[in-house]
């Protein structure tokens, strides 16, 4: 992941729409490859995530340039990585101009990722519950790739009730998940994923008994996606299994 990097905001003559969150911010956030922008308070910022904080208050070039702004001129964040309608919501939502905001399935996964880069997963947990709703429409052509995303998002925002009701939900269509573990933002998160479905959705098939993927048992498994660890309590969330 590459860091990004701040720059005086642009004093030229091309006018471009700046979306606002809140009134009078100092700080211009410049996102994704069409450079969207996104004027902002850096003391909101730094309030709400530790790497746009620690990015603000560097003694290096990035905290330098906010500093030494002429004019108290809003100075710009350079994120061409990022995906700026992910951003704008979440900030909207987080800053509470519009937290009643419905975003959609790739919407949301993107916010999480975007949580997880910037360290903000704690602040969005009041969101997570509002917008992580597990798809149950199986006939939609979308279902697989709606559920997909609400698990990816699950998984990084610690959600672990809609990360395995989701999971059910995937188990119990048909066909390959190849095309949506390549299509994760992290390949590995994604294969691992991918794997842990088949390998519960056999055993479910087998059993005829609809079952999930335990998230906390999905990340610490070394043997198997389908084994309750030792500390593990959630009993509803595994196959039975016959005491040795």
């Amino acid at each position: 992941m590459s860091v990004p990097s701040l720059a005086p905001a642009d004093q030229g003559t091309k006018v471009q729409e700046i979306l606002q969150i809140g009134e009078d911010g100092d700080t211009i956030l410049v996102v994704g490859p069409d450079k969207a922008k996104i004027q902002v308070l850096s003391s909101f910022l730094k309030h709400i995530s530790p790497v746009f904080r620690a990015m603000l208050d560097s003694s290096m070039s990035e905290g330098e340039a906010f500093r030494n702004r002429v004019d108290n001129f809003p100075i710009e964040i350079i994120l061409p990585e990022d995906k700026p309608r992910a951003m704008f919501q979440m900030l909207r939502g987080l800053y509470g101009v519009d937290a009643s905001c419905r975003p959609t399935t790739s919407d949301v996964r993107m916010i999480a990722i975007l949580a997880d880069k910037y360290d903000m997963i704690k602040q969005l947990k009041y969101f997570a519950a509002y917008w992580i709703q597990v798809p149950t429409n199986s006939s939609d052509p979308y279902f697989v790739q709606c559920a997909w995303d609400i698990l990816i998002a699950s998984y990084m925002l610690k959600e672990s009730t809609p990360f395995f009701l989701t999971s059910k939900a995937i188990t119990n269509t048909k066909g390959s998940l190849f095309k949506y573990a390549m299509s994760t933002h992290d390949k590995e998160l994604g294969l691992k994923l991918g794997m842990a479905i088949e390998e519960v959705r056999g055993i479910a098939n087998s059993r005829n008994v609809p079952m999930g993927v335990c998230m906390d048992c999905f990340t610490h498994a070394t043997e198997s996606f389908t084994q309750k660890l030792s500390k593990c309590q959630a009993f509803d969330k595994h196959f039975y299994q016959v005491p040795r």
